[in-house]
C-alpha cells in the first residue's frame, strides 16, 4: 500500500493520527506508528514485514558489536553484505502489493528499499565513525528502520538527527496543518500531473508509431514524470513526517543547472548522495584516485539496483564519470560558465541520459536517438502523441511552470509577506489555503476513485 492509495489516506492515516492522541508518552506514539507501518507493508507479503523487522534487529545488533568489541571493518563488511542482499529479496515485491491504481508500486518499492538500506547503513557507519553512540533500546532504533514516511523516497535520516525526536516529541495542530498542507500538495503532483506526462511520455515512445516529435516530446514527458512522481512522494514524506511529529529535511530540492550532478541528479534524494558524499571524503586527499572510483562503481551499482538490466548499469557508469569530472577537470569552467551555456549543457547532457533511461533497453536507446534526427520515423507526429498534448495542455503548462520557473517559491514569498502585515491578513490567508487544500483534495480524491474503480 502506498500514499495514493484511498484506503490509506482516508482510512488508515486519520485513525493512525487519531489514536496517538489517546496518551501523551512518546512511546506510545512510537507504537502507534510502529503498528500503522506493520499495516501498511503487511498489505504487500507478511515476509517482507518480517525481513523488515529482522533488518532492523540486525542493524542494532551489529552497532553493539561494533561499539563493544572496538571492531570496524569486518562489521561493515558485514553490514553491506546484508543490506545488499536483503535489497535484492525485496526487489521481487515484498514491499508493496501490486494493483495500485496508477502503476507506481513497482519503482517506489524498488526506491523504499533503496532508502530503507541506505539509512541502516547509514546508522551503523555512523556509530563505527563515533558520530553517536549504539542505540541500547532496539524498540527505538526499530522505529526509526520501519517508520513508514522514510519510505518510499526517503529521505535518509540520519539517527543522530532523529533520536531526540524518537525520545520525545509532540504532535501539535500547527505541524499536523503544515504536514497536511504538504502531503496534499505531493499527492497532487503524483495523481494529477504525473500521471498525464507518463501518458504523452507512453506515447513518444511508442515504437510502434516512432516518431519525430513524439520521441523528443516523450522524453521530455518522461523526465518531468520522475521529477513530479518522485518530488511528489518526497513532498508526501515530509508531511507525514511532520503530522506525526517529526522535522526531517526533504529529499530533493529544485532543479538547478551547476551541471549534471549538482543541477539535476542531486535534486533527486538529496539526503542519500549528501550521505555518500560524507562517505567518500572520509577516505581522505591521499586516497584521491580510489575515491574516484569508489563514485563510479557506486553510481553504477545506485542505477543497477534501481533497475537490473545492462542499460541502467552503462548510464551509471556514465553518470559516475560525468560526476568525476565535474568535480574535478571541469569544477572551473562550471563555475565559470554562463548561465546560459551551463543551462544548454546540463540539461543537454541529463535529455539523452534520463532519456535513455526511459527507453528501457539497449536496443531501444539505440532507435530512439536514431529517431531524434529523424532516422528510422514514419512521420514526423503521430495522432497519439498529438492528442495526448493537446487534451493535456493546461496540466502540461502548470507543471512547466512548477518545474523550470521560481513560480511557487514566488508565490509563496508574497503570500507570506502579506500575512505577517496584520493578524487580520495572516486570518485571510489561513482561509484561502485551508479553502485551496481542500478543493486539491477533494479533486485528487475523485481522480484516485476514478483510476481505481473500473468501470
Amino acid at each position: 500500500m502506498i500514499y495514493t492509495d484511498l484506503l490509506f489516506f482516508l482510512c488508515i492515516l486519520p485513525f493512525s493520527v487519531l489514536f496517538s492522541f489517546f496518551d501523551r508518552s512518546t512511546e506510545y506514539k512510537n507504537l502507534i506508528l510502529v503498528l500503522t507501518s506493520l499495516l501498511i507493508f503487511s498489505w504487500g507479503k507478511p515476509f517482507g514485514v518480517c525481513l523488515l523487522f529482522l533488518t532492523a534487529v540486525a542493524e542494532w545488533l551489529i552497532a553493539r558489536w561494533i561499539e563493544k568489541a572496538g571492531a570496524r571493518k569486518l562489521p561493515i563488511l558485514v553490514d553491506v553484505i546484508m543490506n545488499l542482499f536483503v535489497f535484492f529479496l525485496f526487489t521481487r515485491k515484498f514491499l508493496y502489493a501490486g494493483g495500485d491504481a496508477f502503476g507506481y508500486e513497482k519503482v517506489l518499492g524498488t526506491l523504499g528499499i533503496l532508502f530503507y538500506v541506505t539509512r541502516g547503513f547509514a546508522y551503523v557507519y555512523d556509530v563505527s565513525k563515533g558520530k553517536i553512540k549504539a542505540e541500547k533500546n532496539v524498540f527505538c532504533l526499530i522505529t526509526y528502520m520501519t517508520a513508514f514516511f522514510f519510505m518510499p523516497t526517503g529521505p535518509v535520516a540520519r539517527y543522530g538527527d532523529i533520536e531526540p525526536m524518537i525520545r520525545k516529541r509532540t504532535m501539535t495542530v500547527e505541524s499536523i496543518t503544515k504536514g497536511l498542507n504538504s502531503f496534499v500538495y505531493g499527492l497532487s503532483k503524483a495523481v494529477i500531473i504525473a500521471p498525464v506526462l507518463r501518458k504523452i511520455g507512453v506515447a513518444g515512445f511508442n515504437f510502434g508509431e516512432i516518431n519525430f516529435i513524439g520521441c523528443w516530446t516523450g522524453a521530455l514527458a518522461m523526465i518531468s514524470f520522475a521529477y513530479f512522481l518522485f518530488t511528489g512522494f518526497c513532498d508526501m514524506s515530509f508531511g507525514l513526517a511532520s503530522i506525526y511529529g517529526f522535522d526531517v529535511k526533504k529529499n530533493c530540492r529544485n532543479l538547478g543547472v551547476n551541471g549534471v550532478y549538482e543541477g539535476v541528479i542531486k535534486s533527486f534524494g538529496t539526503t542519500m548522495f549528501e550521505f555518500f558524499e560524507e562517505v567518500i571524503a572520509d577516505f581522505g586527499e591521499e586516497y584521491g584516485f580510489f575515491k574516484n572510483i569508489l563514485v563510479v562503481i557506486l553510481s553504477a551499482l545506485i542505477a543497477f539496483m534501481l533497475h537490473q538490466s545492462l542499460l541502467f548499469l552503462l548510464i551509471g557508469i556514465v553518470v559516475g564519470v560525468l560526476i568525476v569530472l565535474e568535480k574535478t577537470m571541469f569544477k572551473g569552467f562550471i563555475e565559470k560558465a554562463p548561465g546560459v551555456l551551463k543551462f544548454v549543457l546540463t540539461y543537454g547532457i541529463s535529455f539523452f541520459l534520463f532519456g535513455g533511461l526511459a527507453a528501457g533497453g539497449v536496443r531501444a536507446f539505440a532507435k530512439w536517438l536514431g529517431a531524434l534526427a529523424g532516422i528510422g520515423t514514419k512521420y514526423t507526429l503521430s495522432v497519439a502523441v498529438k492528442y495526448a498534448i493537446i487534451n493535456n495542455c493546461f496540466v502540461v503548462l502548470i507543471a512547466a511552470l512548477l518545474a523550470f520557473t521560481p513560480l511557487k517559491e514566488k508565490i509563496d514569498a508574497k503570500v507570506q509577506a502579506y500575512s505577517e502585515k496584520s493578524l487580520e491578513n495572516y486570518g485571510k490567508v489561513s482561509v484561502i489555503k485551508t479553502i485551496l487544500t481542500t478543493l486539491l483534495l477533494i479533486v485528487c480524491i475523485i481522480l484516485v476513485a476514478s483510476a481505481t474503480v473500473k468501470i
